[in-house]
């Protein structure tokens, strides 16, 4: 496995991560406000745990899939955003680190894709 091909997993699990640790914070930089146990719990499970399952089941499996279903998840994150700042009244500039984020993973997940 090279470095360019654990990137996106990498990438992923350090977000999680910091989901984790900081779910309060992390939901800030997207806003989302956690005022309670029940916001903070599905911060860390949704930020935190669903990134770094997504990041250890590439690494720990090396299936092309997994980093097929990586690319996914951040390319549905784009097409979300993208589909909300069409409804929405300013999403965007507000959401363009956001969307910067979700089109980068999404392309270093697709491009780190081991062979099939």
């Amino acid at each position: 496995m090279t470095v360019a091909t654990a990137a996106g997993p990498v990438l992923s699990i350090a977000m999680g991560l910091a989901a984790l640790v900081e779910p309060v914070r992390f939901g800030a930089q997207v806003g989302l406000v956690a005022d309670g146990p029940l916001g903070r719990s599905e911060l860390r499970a949704v930020f935190g745990g669903v990134f770094v399952g997504l990041g250890l089941a590439c690494l720990l499996s090396g299936a092309r899939g997994a980093w097929l279903a990586g690319a996914g998840v951040f390319a549905g994150g784009v097409a979300a955003k993208l589909g909300s700042a069409a409804v929405e009244r300013g999403v965007l500039p507000a959401a363009a680190l956001g969307l910067a984020v979700d089109v980068v993973l999404c392309a270093v997940f697709l491009f780190g894709a081991p062979a099939a």
